[in-house]
């Protein structure tokens, strides 16, 4: 006796893949990790102990005066490899000549 598959069953098979999956024109990038900490400093205005709101970069902190890293607070993120000239902090300043 040969069973049916119900209605409609046939059709799972026509639709794409889990959403996460890649597709065909997809591009895919090298991407480099990024050690990220909150940071302590001291305000040179106050001359108060501060700490940065949200997870930084190194270089990010190196415009904090002798910014220490606060333990427990890593993160790893992930970032492209081509730096963007859109995004540096330079772009949109009056040219010097």
């Amino acid at each position: 006796m040969l069973l049916r598959p119900p209605s409609g069953a046939g059709r799972r098979s026509l639709l794409p893949g889990p959403v996460n999956a890649p597709f065909p024109g997809a591009v895919h990038r090298a991407m480099k990790l990024v050690e990220c900490w909150r940071w302590r400093f001291r305000d040179p205005a106050s001359g108060r102990m501060c700490r940065t709101m949200y997870p930084i970069s190194e270089e990010e902190a190196r415009k904090f005066p002798q910014a220490e890293r606060v333990p427990g607070t890593l993160i790893m993120r992930e970032v492209d490899e081509i730096d963007f000239a859109d995004t540096l902090p330079f772009v949109g300043a009056p040219a010097t000549e």
